[in-house]
């Protein structure tokens, strides 16, 4: 039977269970924030299909200089 407040340590010294405190709920907050931040990365890349790879300079500045030229007219 054991001493109520003390973890089962075996043989020898009864040491008392450490117990929550400020410190412990804000590192379970940050593992919280964590792991939704994680979810919404996948929901960002879910709407690129996963593609990492960005195009190349010349690519990207032609596209917005047909998107300018569009708008001017």
């Amino acid at each position: 039977m054991s001493t109520p407040g003390y973890a089962d340590s075996g043989r020898g010294v009864y040491v008392e269970k450490p117990k929550s405190n400020v410190y412990t709920v804000l590192l379970a907050l940050a593992l919280l924030a964590l792991i939704i931040a994680c979810i919404f990365l996948l929901l960002e890349m879910n709407a690129y299909e996963f593609d990492r790879k960005a195009p190349s300079a010349s690519a990207a500045g032609a596209m917005a200089w047909d998107a300018v030229r569009t708008y001017l007219g």
